[in-house]
């Protein structure tokens, strides 16, 4: 039995905040620490790893979020650079990957399944062609939210998709590919900058290679 849908996350998997790095390790510099550009990327990655993130995010949220950062980073946190954070990464725009160009040449139907607020689509219209996607599956709406595995139950509900007929990626280990393997679904690592060097899963560094692996 073969591939029929390929869903995706949203965040970090379709769509990312190129400058949030940047504006971190400018404002560490700023109060004193030299921190490099990887480093940062990594730990912010390892720490977003084991939050949940609400479908709206707010200032208490990210204060409690940038404290955790900071001391991965080796850094104990006041007000002042945490006020700081909060500032410089507030309403920074969201961008498409650069290998999302993909999403036009895949011959499937696309499926959409994020913690998102109901501005979803919204934001997907800004970069993609929105009709690409035969189901957009938003956390706000369903009132189910990653990482319950019942969020998943979603992709298969109507009885159209077996779950060996399902591909999907995402970013996460938590959130995304342990709920959806429990679901029998294959679920593929998207791991860009290689964090997570020792999973043994599947996985891919750039979504232009998911033609070689469903055809290779």
């Amino acid at each position: 039995m073969g591939i029929k849908i390929i869903y995706f996350d949203v965040a970090h998997t379709l769509l990312y905040k190129p400058q949030v790095y940047e504006e971190i390790l400018n404002i560490l510099h700023k109060h004193d620490f030299n921190h490099s550009l990887a480093h940062v990327k990594e730990i912010h990655k390892l720490v977003s790893e084991v939050f949940i993130f609400p479908d709206v995010t707010s200032e208490s949220f990210y204060t409690e979020f940038n404290a955790s950062l900071l001391y991965a980073l080796g850094v104990i946190p006041n007000d002042a650079i945490l006020k700081d954070l909060f500032f410089a990464c507030k309403n920074l725009p969201w961008e498409k990957f650069p290998d999302t160009v993909i999403l036009d040449k895949l011959n499937f139907p696309l499926g959409i399944i994020s913690n998102w607020n109901s501005k979803l689509k919204e934001q997907l219209a800004k970069y993609f062609n929105i009709d690409l996607f035969e189901n957009i599956i938003i956390s706000e709406k369903e009132r189910l939210r990653k990482p319950t595995s019942d969020f998943y139950d979603l992709l298969l509900k109507d009885g159209k998709y077996k779950p060996e007929e399902i591909i999907y990626l995402g970013d996460s280990l938590k959130l995304d590919i342990a709920p959806g393997l429990s679901k029998g679904i294959r679920s593929i690592l998207v791991d860009r900058d290689n964090f997570f060097p020792f999973y043994t899963g599947e996985k891919i560094n750039d979504l232009r290679e998911l033609n070689n692996l469903i055809y290779g």
